[in-house]
C-alpha cells in the first residue's frame, strides 16, 4: 500500500531529525497538565507512542520552523532548550522547541499546530479572509487559545525567568484554521504569533505538582480518546470521566 509506506517513511524521518527527547532528571512540564497517569505508564512502556496525522502535521511544521531558525539565527538560535527547575523537591524538566539569545534579551518560542480555533472577537472592520498572519500584540482580535498552550508555556517563561539573566519575551507561535465563533462556515488558515507576557506564579505551579502527586485522574473530557494507555489502563472510572462531554 503506497500511503502506508509513505506514511512510515515520513514518521520514520521527522523521529531521526527530532530525535529523543529525554526527562531522566524529573516530570516534564506537559506531564503535569494531563492525567498522571500517563506520564508513569510512559516510564513503563516507552516504546508505545501515539502516532496519528495531527501529530504527524505538528511534528513537521515544528521542524520546518526550526530549519528556518536555523538559518537566520545561527549559534543564537538553540533547538529544544532544555528547562530544569526544582520547587520543593520536585523536579521540573522541559524542552523549549525554540530558543534565541540576543545581547539584550532571550527569546522563547513554542510551536503548535492545531486542527481549528475559534475567533470569538474580531473587529467589525477586519474581514476574515484577510488574516493570514497575526501578531496578537498589534491585531484586536480575541481567540480560542487551548489552556494548557498557554499554561505549558507560562511554566517555560516560569523557568525562563528563573534561571536566565536577562529580560525574557515568549511566544506561542501557532498554525491553524481560524473560524468565527458565530457559526460562520467561513475558514482561513493562520499563522499565529501570541505573546505569552506573563509567567505562572509560583504558588499556581506548586498547586499543579500537588495535583499530579495526589489526584491520578484525567484532566480533561478528551484524554483517554488520545491516549496510548487507554487499553491496558486499570483505571476504568477514566473513561467514563473521559466520556461524559462526548
Amino acid at each position: 500500500m503506497i500511503v502506508r509506506r509513505l506514511v512510515e517513511e515520513l514518521r520514520k524521518r521527522i523521529e531521526e531529525e527530532r530525535g529523543e527527547l529525554t526527562y531522566g532528571r524529573g516530570v516534564g512540564i506537559t506531564s503535569l497538565l494531563y492525567c498522571p497517569l500517563k506520564w508513569e505508564y510512559r516510564q513503563k512502556y516507552p516504546d508505545i507512542k501515539v502516532q496519528n496525522a495531527e501529530i504527524d502535521d505538528g511534528f513537521t511544521f515544528e521542524l520546518a520552523m526550526k530549519r528556518i531558525l536555523r538559518d537566520l539565527y545561527g549559534d543564537r538560535f538553540v533547538e529544544e532548550k532544555e528547562l530544569i527547575y526544582e520547587l520543593n523537591g520536585f523536579t521540573i524538566q522541559g524542552h523549549l522547541d525554540g530558543y534565541i539569545e540576543e545581547e539584550d534579551k532571550v527569546i522563547g518560542l513554542e510551536f503548535k499546530h492545531t486542527k481549528f480555533m475559534k475567533i470569538l472577537e474580531l473587529p467589525e472592520n477586519l474581514e476574515l479572509d484577510v488574516l493570514d498572519i497575526i501578531d496578537a500584540n498589534k491585531i484586536p482580535i480575541v481567540l480560542d487559545i487551548p489552556e494548557h498552550y498557554i499554561t505549558q508555556a507560562k511554566i517555560q517563561r516560569f523557568i525562563l525567568e528563573k534561571t536566565i539573566d536577562k529580560p525574557v519575551e515568549h511566544y506561542l507561535i501557532i498554525k491553524t484554521t481560524l473560524q468565527k465563533a458565530n457559526g460562520s462556515k467561513r475558514m482561513k488558515k493562520a499563522y499565529i504569533q501570541f505573546p505569552v507576557n506573563t509567567a505562572i506564579r509560583e504558588y499556581e505551579l506548586t498547586e499543579l505538582i500537588e495535583r499530579f502527586q495526589k489526584n491520578k485522574e484525567p484532566r480533561f473530557s478528551w484524554e483517554c480518546r488520545y491516549c496510548p494507555f487507554s487499553e491496558i489502563c486499570q483505571h476504568h472510572n477514566h473513561k467514563k470521566i473521559c466520556l461524559q462531554e462526548t
